[in-house]
C-alpha cells in the first residue's frame, strides 16, 4: 500500500512537471477576478525601478568597451529573459496572446527599451537562437525570484511559447526594427479612475512649464553654400517656448514625479513613468480619430503633427493600478491610457512607451531665458543666451 502511494505520488509530480509552463501560470490566475488579475499582472511585472540619478551620454570608448567586455551581450541577453518573463505573465493575465502588441500589453517591452544604444526585433530574435541557454538561466531566476515558480530550462514546450512571444515581436515592428504598441479598443478598457486620483494628480505637476524656460534645437554642421568667403560650415540653433513643445512637456512632467517617487496621489503612488509617443505608421504626419486636425482644449487647430508625446503614469494601490496620461495638449485633466489613444485614427498610428529615465543630453536642452530677453521670446523673436542667437523653432500653419 505504501509503494502504491509513494507510485501515484510519484505520477501526480510527474504528470504536474510535464504540464507546460503557461498552463501552470493560467491556473494559477484561473479563479482570480478581474481586477486581481490586473493587480496580479501589475505586481510581477519585471521592470526598471524608477531612479531620479542623471544619465550621463556614453562616450565612444565606453560603447567600444561595452562590447570588447562582453557586457553589452550580457545585458542584451538580460532584457530579452526579461521580455520573455514578461510576455508569459501578461498573456497568462489576460487569457490571450495577441497577433501583435496592443497596448493592453504596455510594460512587456521595457526590459528591451532600456538596453543602451537601442535594439531591434529581428536581432533579439537571432539573439535568442544564439544564446539560448543564458536566457533560459535568466527565465529561471526570475521565475524563482518573482513567483516561486519553477521554469524547465528542457521544456519544449516552453521552447514553442517564447518562439511565439518573439515572433509577436517581430510582428510589432516595421521591417525588423524598434516593436511598438497598437490600440485596440476590445482588449483596452478604459480603466476607472476617480475624479479625486485625477485632481491630485494635477495638482502635484502644477508649474513644471512655468513658461520661462526653453527647449533648444540644434541644427549641426549646416553647410552654406552662398557662403563663398569663409567656405566653412555653420551651426544653427532653434528654440521653442516649452510650453509648446509636447515631448519638453512630457518629460518635465515625469521629472517631477521622479524625483519624488513617494508622492501621493490620493492614497495612490508611482510604480512606472513613460514617454509616451505616437507616430504615423504610413502618413507623413499623424492623423486625428475625427476630423482633419487635432483641437486644443477650447477648440483650436494645431498645425499638423509628425509625432505627439504625452507623459504617461503607472500608479498603484493596495494592488490595484491604474494607467493615466497626462497631455495638456489634447485634454484639461489627466484620462485613462484607453481614452487618450481614442484620439488618434486606429489603424495608423504606432505607440512607443519609453520608460523613463533622466537623460542629460535632453535636460541640456532646457534653458532659462534671461530677464532682458523675455519679451523677445513673448514675440516670436531671436533671442541670445550665453553669446549664441536662438532663431524661433519654424512651426507649420495649421491651414
Amino acid at each position: 500500500m505504501i509503494v502504491l502511494l509513494m507510485l501515484c505520488a510519484f505520477g501526480g509530480l510527474f504528470a504536474r512537471s510535464s504540464v507546460g509552463l503557461a498552463v501552470r501560470l493560467a491556473e494559477m490566475i484561473g479563479s482570480f477576478s478581474e481586477n486581481d488579475k490586473i493587480a496580479w499582472q501589475g505586481r510581477l511585472m519585471w521592470r526598471m525601478p524608477i531612479k531620479s540619478q542623471l544619465q550621463k551620454e556614453r562616450g565612444f570608448w565606453d560603447v567600444t568597451w561595452a562590447w570588447i567586455s562582453g557586457s553589452q551581450k550580457e545585458q542584451e541577453v538580460q532584457a530579452l529573459a526579461g521580455y520573455l518573463f514578461n510576455m508569459y505573465i501578461f498573456s497568462a493575465a489576460q487569457g490571450r496572446l495577441p497577433q501583435q502588441l496592443d497596448l493592453s500589453f504596455t510594460g512587456v517591452l521595457d526590459p528591451l527599451e532600456n538596453i543602451a544604444g537601442g535594439y531591434q526585433a529581428q536581432e533579439i530574435k537571432s539573439l535568442y537562437a544564439d544564446e539560448k541557454e543564458d536566457v533560459k538561466k535568466h527565465l529561471t531566476r526570475l521565475f524563482k525570484n518573482k513567483l516561486g515558480v519553477s521554469y524547465n530550462q528542457q521544456d519544449k514546450q516552453n521552447d514553442a511559447r517564447e518562439e511565439k512571444f518573439l515572433q509577436i515581436l517581430q510582428n510589432s515592428s516595421l521591417s525588423g526594427k524598434r516593436a511598438f504598441y497598437v490600440a485596440n479598443k476590445a482588449v483596452l478598457p478604459a480603466q476607472q479612475a476617480s475624479q479625486e486620483i485625477k485632481q491630485a494628480l494635477q495638482e502635484k505637476l502644477a508649474g513644471c512649464i512655468d513658461g520661462s524656460a526653453i527647449c533648444t534645437y540644434e541644427q549641426i554642421d549646416v553647410f552654406d553654400m552662398m557662403d563663398r568667403k569663409s567656405g566653412a560650415a555653420r551651426r544653427d540653433y532653434f528654440y521653442r517656448p516649452a510650453v509648446q513643445e509636447c515631448d519638453a512637456c512630457a518629460y518635465s512632467y515625469c521629472k517631477r514625479a521622479c524625483l519624488n517617487p513617494q508622492q501621493n496621489y490620493a492614497g495612490w503612488t508611482v510604480d512606472g513613468l513613460y514617454r509616451l509617443h505616437a507616430r504615423p505608421k504610413q502618413n507623413k504626419f499623424l492623423m486625428p480619430a475625427q476630423g482633419k486636425a487635432f483641437l486644443s482644449v477650447d477648440g483650436k487647430k494645431y498645425a499638423p503633427w509628425h509625432y505627439h508625446a504625452a507623459a504617461l503614469f503607472r500608479l498603484k494601490k493596495d494592488g490595484q493600478y491604474t494607467l493615466l496620461v497626462q497631455d495638456p495638449f489634447l485634454f484639461e485633466e489627466p484620462v485613462p491610457l484607453a481614452v487618450w489613444a481614442e484620439k488618434f485614427l486606429a489603424g495608423d498610428t504606432l505607440f512607443y512607451a519609453y520608460p523613463f529615465q533622466r537623460q542629460e543630453k535632453i535636460e541640456s536642452q532646457f534653458l532659462r531665458i534671461p530677464t532682458d530677453q523675455l519679451e523677445a521670446l513673448k514675440q516670436g523673436k531671436p533671442v541670445k543666451i550665453g553669446g549664441i542667437m536662438y532663431a524661433p523653432y519654424p512651426v507649420y500653419s495649421a491651414d
